[in-house]
């Protein structure tokens, strides 16, 4: 009787010090990296666990829409600001510019050359009439990069060269030009189709 009492006291020692077999502990997945890659004519969106590199989620999307909420231009009375840059799966990348006037007189906002990692890509040019308090979006086709080109790597610098006119007298109000980078977003999304 000793000796099954003993046998099982060791036992019971055993699996509490082994924790009855379970192994290591489960991951919490608090340490996650998402990556997106186009295929086919989808995005595909992958969620992996830093930790114990499962896969936590591979789901397709239609659209992804890096967000800036960027002003661009706040001079004499013109608010130009980036939206976002959008990439369907098709790998079709566009800039989502809003222009805004912000003076109670008319004003024409010109984009006459505009430049990607100094690519001059001019075919991007349009204008813009608005009186005050008015709003006008501009969507344009970023066509020298590639979609799964920018999936990898969105440090690519933009210059617009602008023209703000009065339209009533064709008066050159200013004349400038803006560079930023297209790798300062302040989030990724799913963008609604």
């Amino acid at each position: 009787m000793k000796r099954l009492f003993k046998g099982l006291l060791c036992l019971c020692m055993l699996l509490c010090l082994f924790g009855c077999g379970e192994g290591k502990p489960k991951c919490e997945h608090a340490h996650t990296t998402t990556s997106y890659e186009i295929s086919g004519l989808s995005i595909r969106k992958n969620v992996t666990c830093d930790d114990c590199e499962e896969q936590l989620e591979k789901t397709t999307i239609d659209k992804l829409q890096y967000v800036y909420n960027k002003v661009l231009v706040d001079e004499k009375g013109i608010k130009c600001t980036l939206l976002d840059v959008t990439l369907d799966g098709w790998g079709t990348l566009t800039m989502n510019l809003e222009i805004e006037g912000t003076s109670d007189k008319k004003r024409t906002f010109e984009v006459k050359k505009m430049y990607i990692d100094g690519y001059d890509v001019s075919v991007w040019v349009y204008s813009s009439d608005l009186a005050g308090n008015k709003k006008s979006l501009e969507s344009e086709w970023l066509t020298t990069i590639t979609g799964e080109d920018f999936i990898k790597d969105q440090s690519y610098e933009v210059e617009i060269n602008y023209t703000i006119l009065d339209s009533d007298s064709y008066k050159k109000l200013s004349e400038q030009s803006i560079k930023f980078n297209l790798d300062e977003y302040s989030s990724i999304e799913e963008a609604k189709s």
